[in-house]
């Protein structure tokens, strides 16, 4: 098939053929970001090293120069703390624990992308397809992915790789646990080897260490190597058993190599080797995986994850899951494309992505508080990925599955729009009946030659069946009695119409399967429409929605991809880079490594844009006409504007106001001033309303607990009442509650509160107060900004004209540092989150009952004798109700004071802002009332003034060409795969 695909792209084929067709047309729509390698058009850090050197520049140009040439030393400092923050920008926050040493901390953020999804959806091969390379250790433990797999980017050839285990404790309660269950239990029956294989200790001790139960049974019993020598433990007959384990237990092991071969050498002692089946498997106790290298998909700022398939995990592996889970910025959900649209966990995913976007929704303007704009596909915090979408790979039964295909109802209204495939579909019908022509002419010439009396008949080409021909022909090879030159010739154009038939049926293969996996996507974006419809006219939005309130729509705002591995690696060796675009494996590349350089892109402009604007300011300033130039009516008028908004400062350069007679003034706050009273009494009615909000939501927790604290008895005697192994009991002591086929003691414990949180939680939305601040304060600064301008109304035009200038400038500095505040503040509430998880209350009722865990697990109750397994049950009871009089209220308690203390912190950085950008207007706007005396520093001022103008040439092209390569990619990122056909033609 795939020698019949490569033929096919090849070969000088007509215009109408539906693969060439749909390339081409892909390629028009998706540019050059659509192929199989995306190279950045600039460099992130490039442009922070150049960001740095003309900060440095800048500070070379202004240090020198007295104070008074730059209009005081609070505007002096100004431009030089300017300066040090751009050269010397605070490292982003990383959510991933990866220490320093493996990641260094940058002022460019990272964007951490999950490959999540059940066990068996090929995730680890599609990683290695969207990495360009294999790095996983699937392959290795043929067991699926073992522990999440950390992928980052370096630009060396080689790969680097960090291994994590587990430590040493969590491995004894494992082997603790195992030997117990060999035990009989209190009525002296022995488990079952079934029950035993369900078991996770006793599984991961049986994989973990190749021993089987009878090597179980021999340890249990095995005495010390002496009489006089104490017996050991079976405990540390397993452990002895691989000295070298110890050593690694709670340590991270690095390891390199060169290139994929010499790494995945270097790893298979930590990861075993495909088909190994007895001893030690290292892989089992690790916790996580940290691989460094140099894949495109990485190459702009994301951090790739692969997860575990559910189930592979133990207790400490999943707890990691979790952490790392609540740390993503972006979900890829890999589901079959026959379960994307009904899964369970797939409306899950999209419920939480509709939730995300709405707290992130920031207003524009006042009113616009609860009008939501469309979320760019590209932007999406989720994407849904479906897998196994084969196109170039065949099976048996590949014949039905097409016919059955165009049969569908949905599919073939898929078809019936594609003129390519139809044009295709009555070319195949002729050359199959030509073909067919063919066929019997060789056959009538061979019996011919053979004195066969058979009549040879035409194909009549009324009721021909094309379907009934694919696989109608005989062998390739020639038969004895071809030497007839004249049967050589039939022959050789049989197989020529043999050839066009093959082409064409592939055609109409890709064809019905590229619309098979259209209708795919489009269901699911179909369900993600109607959930983010459900969930506005919950909120009382359907009159808000107009014309676009429309059912059953398909919702372009959500990523989806079509992907097939197994047919990128087929694809992939050809070099047919047609072939590997059409396994949807280089969109979901791209997509990936837009989604880092988007973030990255976006933090540059945010540190280049204020710059600028400061370098522009500055420029303004030591290019300002002295008082001379000036002249005495225009200086009277920019002295009255500086004595009425500006903010007095000890060090103020005298003006030409010592001139003029008496004092001109006026009564009223300075601009920043007013900035700030307007900004803060907005700030603190909003600020008040989320306090009460909070008010609220304490008192739904503090009802959840209440419930939880009732409820506590009844659920602890139901949990240790469950009829099972006595040992598993232990086992649940031992592992604190969380063993994974047994339900969680601690969330079960925990769920009335936990239920209450989530209820209180979701009606309290932190980010939401910040989306109608925004507005509120753009509006307090256009009324501050309006009374200066009418301030000037009898000043000179020129003068009106520069102030009316620099307040544009002005407004331009309160947006960004406002859209700045959002997206800080946005991400403050949305860590919150994690605070309300079920994760979260699990480790704090961990940490309120490890020691209780511990006792029942402890020596106090071991073995079965004088009815040990009921005393620990009920000591575990009693402890558990004991805590509850106060347990459930401090963790509610602490919820609600952590939910206050994160709005503390979003208001210290409020006014942190406001303040910033209350003196930045100052500043932009004396500009315009700015008249420097004449002084004998002139030509250095002068000599400033060109080297700042140089600085903001700089600025302005850098800032220029990277809004048009951010607006470039923006607009050809692929966002889903296959394109549907509207879109393509586009």
């Amino acid at each position: 098939m795939m020698d019949m695909l490569r033929l096919e792209a090849s070969a000088k084929r007509p215009a109408s053929c539906f693969l060439h067709s749909c390339i081409r047309a892909a390629a028009v729509r998706h540019s050059d970001t659509r192929g199989i390698c995306v190279t950045a058009a600039m460099d992130p850090q490039k442009l922070l090293n150049d960001l740095a050197r003309l900060a440095d520049n800048l500070r070379a140009a202004v240090s020198a120069l007295p104070i008074a040439t730059l209009d005081g030393a609070e505007r002096k400092e100004h431009i030089l703390d300017a300066c040090n923050s751009v050269a010397q920008p605070a490292p982003a926050q990383l959510k991933l624990p990866i220490p320093p040493n493996i990641l260094e901390p940058s002022y460019l953020p990272r964007t951490c992308i999950g490959l999540i999804g059940s066990t068996g959806l090929g995730k680890s091969t599609l990683l290695s397809g969207v990495l360009g390379r294999n790095i996983s250790s699937a392959d290795s433990v043929k067991r699926g992915t073992a522990v999440p797999t950390i992928v980052i980017y370096h630009p060396h050839e080689r790969i680097e790789a960090s291994l994590t285990f587990m430590p040493l404790k969590e491995v004894q309660k494992k082997i603790e646990s195992t030997f117990e269950l060999l035990e009989p239990d209190e009525s002296g029956r022995l488990m079952s080897n079934d029950d035993l294989n369900q078991d996770p200790s006793y599984k991961l001790v049986i994989e973990a260490f190749g021993l089987t139960k009878r090597d179980l049974m021999g340890i249990k019993r095995r005495p010390g190597e002496a009489a006089e020598v104490e017996p050991k433990s079976p405990l540390e007959i397993v452990l002895q058993l691989h000295p070298e384990l110890v050593g690694l237990l709670g340590t991270t092991v690095n390891v390199t190599g060169e290139n994929e071969a010499d790494f995945l050498a270097a790893l298979a002692p930590y990861m075993g080797s495909p088909g190994r089946h007895k001893g030690l498997k290292k892989w089992a106790f690790l916790t996580s995986l940290v691989v460094k290298c140099n894949a495109e998909a990485v190459s702009g700022g994301s951090i790739l994850v692969d997860f575990p398939g559910s189930g592979d995990s133990s207790s400490i592996v999943l707890r990691a899951i979790e952490k790392v889970e609540q740390c993503l910025d972006v979900r890829l959900l890999a589901v079959m494309p026959q379960r994307a649209s009904t899964e369970a966990v797939v409306k899950e995913h999209m419920d939480n992505e509709i939730r995300r976007r709405r707290e992130n929704h920031v207003a524009e303007l006042p009113g616009e508080e609860h009008r939501e704009k469309p979320t760019p596909a590209s932007s999406s915090g989720l994407a849904i990925i479906l897998t196994q979408c084969d196109i170039l790979t065949r099976s048996k039964d590949d014949h039905k599955l097409i016919q059955d295909l165009e049969n569908h109802e949905d599919i073939s209204e898929v078809l019936t729009q594609d003129a390519d495939y139809n044009t295709n579909l009555e070319l195949l019908k002729d050359v199959e009946l030509k073909h067919s022509e063919r066929v019997q002419y060789v056959e009538g010439l061979r019996n011919e030659q053979s004195g066969s009396n058979q009549a040879f008949k035409r194909p009549r080409a009324s009721g021909f069946r094309y379907d009934n021909m694919l696989n109608e022909h005989d062998s390739d090879e020639d038969r004895d009695d071809d030497h007839d030159p004249k049967i050589r010739e039939a022959v050789r154009e049989e197989k020529q119409w043999r050839k066009r038939c093959d082409q064409h049926r592939a055609q109409r293969r890709i064809s019905v399967l590229r619309a098979r996996y259209l209708v795919s996507g489009a269901s699911v974006r179909r369900r993600f429409g109607d959930l983010v419809l459900q969930e506005r006219q919950d909120r009382d939005q359907f009159d808000a929605l107009g014309e676009d309130a429309v059912d059953d729509e398909e919702d372009f705002s959500l990523p989806v991809f079509a992907t097939s591995a197994a047919d990128f690696e087929q694809a992939h060796p050809s070099g047919d880079k047609a072939l590997e675009q059409q396994t949807g494996v280089p969109a979901l590349r791209a997509f990936i490594r837009h989604a880092g350089a988007r973030a990255q892109y976006r933090a540059v402009l945010d540190l280049l844009q204020p710059f600028r604007a400061e370098v522009q300011s500055t420029h303004l300033l030591l290019t300002a006409n002295d008082s001379e130039t000036t002249g005495d009516r225009l200086a009277r008028q920019k002295e009255r504007l500086r004595e009425r908004w500006a903010t007095p400062t000890e060090d103020a350069p005298a003006g030409p106001s010592s001139r003029l007679p008496g004092s001109l003034r006026g009564k009223g706050d300075s601009i920043r001033n007013s900035l700030v009273k307007a900004f803060e009494k907005s700030t603190e009615a909003e600020l008040e309303n989320a306090r009460d909000e909070l008010e609220k939501l304490r008192d739904t927790c503090e009802k959840g607990a209440r419930n939880a604290r009732k409820a506590a008895r009844k659920m602890v005697e139901a949990l240790v009442n469950v009829k099972m192994h006595y040992a598993k009991h232990r086992a649940v002591f031992r592992h604190h509650g969380i063993y994974e086929e047994i339900e969680d003691y601690n969330v079960a414990l925990a769920q009335p509160l936990i239920d209450a949180v989530n209820e209180a939680v979701g009606g309290y939305s932190g980010s939401g107060s910040l989306g109608a601040l925004r507005a509120s304060l753009i509006q307090d600064g256009a009324n501050v900004f309006d009374e200066v301008l009418k301030s000037a109304k009898n000043c000179d035009e020129g003068l009106r004209g520069e102030l009316h200038a620099r307040i544009s400038q002005s407004r331009g500095h309160l947006k960004r540092e406002l859209e700045q505040l959002n997206r800080k503040g946005n991400s403050i509430f949305w860590n919150t989150h994690d605070r309300s998880s079920v994760a979260h209350f699990r480790d704090e009722m961990v940490d309120r009952l490890e020691k209780d865990y511990d006792i029942s697990a402890g020596p106090r109750f071991i073995g079965t004798g004088r009815g040990s397994p009921a005393r620990m049950k009920a000591f575990f009871v009693d402890a558990v109700d004991s805590l509850s009089k106060t347990m459930f209220d401090e963790l509610a308690r602490d919820l609600v004071e952590y939910q206050y203390e994160v709005l503390d912190e979003v208001g210290a950085l409020i006014k942190e802002t406001y303040s910033r950008a209350a003196a930045q207007c100052e500043m932009e706007i004396s500009n315009a009332w700015v008249v420097p005396e004449r002084q004998p520093v002139m030509s250095a001022r002068e000599q400033a003034a060109r080297a700042v103008a140089d600085i903001e040439r700089q600025l302005s092209t850098m800032e220029r060409e990277l809004i048009e390569e951010m607006r470039r990619a923006e607009e050809n990122v692929p966002t889903c795969h296959p394109p549907p056909f509207d879109r393509v033609a586009q």
